[in-house]
Formats: C-alpha cells, sequence, structure tokens
C-alpha cells in the first residue's frame, strides 16, 4: 500500500494552495527516494517536481499556542493540532478510519487522534465527528462493566487478526538492523 499515489503526488505538484510538508527540502527536490511500503523498488530515485506551494508545518508553533505535548503520530492529529492552534471555533473530522485499519492505526495513531480530540474539546472547539466512534466509546466504564469488558475483548480480538494478517503478508518496511527489506518488525529478533 503506497502512502501517496503517484496521481496525487502528480496533483500536489500543480496544487494552488500552500500545503503543509514536514520537511521543504523533500518538497522542493527534483526527485525524492521511492521509500513507500510496497513500492516496487525500494529507495529508487523517483521522478518528483515537488510541491508547489510548500509550507513547512509550524510544528514547535503549534506546540506552543496549544500548550500540548509534541504528540504526532498522524496526518489528522497535526491538521487538528493547527487548527486548534489557529483558533477555529468548529472542526469537522470525515474520513477518518483509523479504528478499522493497520495495527498502528488502531494503537498509536488512534489514541495521538484522541489526544487532540481532547484538547479541542477542552478548548470548547465545536467537533464534528462522523466516523463511527471516533473520540468517544460506546459504553461508559464502572456503568456498564460486563458491556464495556465485551466489547473491549471483541475488539482485541479483532486487532489480533489484523496483526496476524500483516505479519503473514511480511510487511515490506525493514526492522532497524534487520538487514532484511522483506521482513518487517521483529524481524530481527525471530518474533
Amino acid at each position: 500500500m503506497a502512502v501517496q499515489s503517484d496521481l496525487e503526488l502528480r496533483w500536489l505538484e500543480r496544487c494552488p494552495a500552500p500545503c503543509y510538508v514536514l520537511d521543504l527540502a523533500d518538497a522542493a527536490r527534483a526527485s525524492v527516494r521511492d521509500d513507500r511500503p510496497g513500492a516496487p523498488e525500494l529507495g529508487r530515485p523517483r521522478a518528483f517536481a515537488g510541491v508547489a506551494n510548500a509550507v513547512l508545518y509550524p510544528r514547535e508553533s503549534v506546540v506552543r499556542r496549544t500548550g500540548g505535548r509534541d504528540y504526532f503520530t498522524n496526518t489528522f492529529a497535526m491538521q487538528l493540532a493547527l487548527a486548534v492552534a489557529d483558533g477555529f471555533e468548529e472542526v469537522g473530522l470525515w474520513g477518518v478510519s483509523l479504528y478499522e485499519g493497520t495495527a498502528r492505526e488502531r494503537t498509536a495513531e488512534l489514541a495521538c487522534l484522541e489526544y487532540w480530540i481532547g484538547v479541542a474539546d477542552g478548548r470548547g472547539v465545536k467537533l464534528t465527528v462522523g466516523p463511527r466512534w471516533l473520540g468517544r466509546r460506546p459504553y461508559v466504564y464502572g456503568y456498564d462493566y460486563h458491556d464495556e469488558l465485551r466489547w473491549t475483548r471483541n475488539e482485541l480480538a479483532r486487532l489480533r487478526k489484523v496483526i496476524e494478517a500483516e505479519e503473514r503478508s511480511r510487511d515490506p518496511i525493514p526492522a532497524p538492523g534487520s538487514g532484511d527489506p522483506g521482513r518487517g518488525a521483529g524481524a530481527a529478533d525471530g518474533a
């Protein structure tokens, strides 16, 4: 699965609106290394004229202005944090299905986004949340204990299935120091 398709990258090359990027040097390069998961040849230079109107994401400023933490595991969280920092009074989140994604999306990314949902909520930002239960759970701790426990066990069983499927597909991102580009995290220690 590619993070950004060639079609999306071509659109970024001619997008008239400012686009936040994490590295202006990468955004301006004539070619970049193709390190996308599932790339045909990892590390091969890939034609990319760059982001036409690249603006460096103001990470330090966002953290300072929100009084938050330097806690970003995904683009959705970075976008919401920027909206809070810029004083938005209302934010809508649609198309965010981290709870149905990879193991990383269901854990690290979802927790981070829910942190920033809490920051926004605490600041009085009106949030419209489209996905099934993003930022909320179907049961209240202490009041619906047995239903919550059953739901949590079902969610963990679903997560185990996702992890098993990911392990079977041999994640193309190598573990640091594994020396094997076809093996994922844990490959070096035999896990």
